[in-house]
């Protein structure tokens, strides 16, 4: 008996410059909403690879899963459905959702998957006769495109593009802002450049930021720093104190004036008090006299 065909994908492409529909949902419903059209989106191409079902029970179950209210994921499923981020009519018809452009994704990521097929009815897109489920069971070999086509592919090349997609997975993994995620494949581009460092390394270089800093804007800094100064590890963002910027502006000017053996000129405008004044003055006579 062969083996049941994988449903799902491990990781599905987001494009960096978003289309005009979820421009107009992040718009309408802020990073909220943008994040729970990417969440389904996930549960799609995880669990069933091309759509998920969707009813209110479902609904309650993935707003108490991902902590958000019901209203607002329904609200945010229902514009999805107006805009044809998915397909109105198959959810009309069969309760999912679904869309072409999910559908087109899916069969161009399996399309090394010994049948994989998309079930007929659900079918948005015209797809090949091969690509619809005829309800056989097909073997999945889920063969890698790199190992099939491996005489034909410059072999340095496939081992950087392993290697560069293995850093970029574990720092996916790590955090979800983009903004850090650039920041860290900013430095491991860097740190490449230098000798030793593997991907153990990275992990653990990982662990010592989350030491360092528990917010996402910190980390982003202290990376930075890292790029900036090429240094091979993280480290705590030195800071300067306003108290020591202003004793340096300040206290030289005290100082000069006692060595000189002069007193600073004062009138009923002087900002600044008498027996305070000499009191500086006494404690730097007495680090001078230390001195000698």
């Amino acid at each position: 008996m062969g083996r049941p065909v994988k449903k799902g994908l491990d990781y599905f492409p987001l494009d960096v410059a978003l289309d005009t529909k979820l421009n107009l949902i992040k718009a309408e419903f802020g990073l909220l909403g943008f994040g729970i059209v990417i969440r389904l989106f996930q549960y799609i191409y995880g669990e069933n690879g091309y759509y998920m079902e969707w009813s209110q029970d479902v609904a309650l179950m993935f707003a108490s899963k991902e902590s958000v209210g019901v209203n607002a994921v329904s609200e945010v499923v229902n514009a999805c459905l107006k805009r044809g981020i998915f397909d109105q009519s198959k959810f009309k018809e069969f309760g999912i959702l679904t869309s072409k452009g999910i559908q087109e994704r899916y069969l161009e990521a399996t399309d090394r998957r010994i049948g994989e097929k998309i079930c007929n009815k659900y079918a948005v897109l015209n797809v090949p006769k091969k690509a619809v489920n005829d309800g056989i069971n097909g073997i999945n070999v889920d063969i890698n495109r790199v190992n099939v086509n491996r005489k034909y592919t410059n072999k340095s090349k496939v081992n950087k593009s392993k290697v560069n997609k293995t850093y970029r997975s574990i720092i996916a993994d790590y955090t979800s802002n983009l903004d850090l995620r650039s920041s860290l494949e900013n430095f491991v581009e860097m740190r490449n450049k230098m000798k030793g460092f593997t991907l153990n390394a990275l992990k653990i270089l990982l662990k010592n930021l989350d030491k360092l800093a528990s917010d996402d804007l910190s980390k982003i800094e202290i990376v930075n720093q890292s790029i900036e100064r090429s240094w091979k590890g993280f480290f705590p963002v030195k800071q300067k104190s306003p108290f020591t910027s202003r004793r340096q502006d300040v206290l030289p000017d005290y100082y000069q004036q006692m060595k000189a053996g002069s007193d600073p000129e004062v009138t009923d405008e002087t900002d600044f008090d008498r027996e305070e004044f000499e009191e500086i003055r006494r404690q730097l006579r007495e680090q001078e006299e230390q001195k000698k």
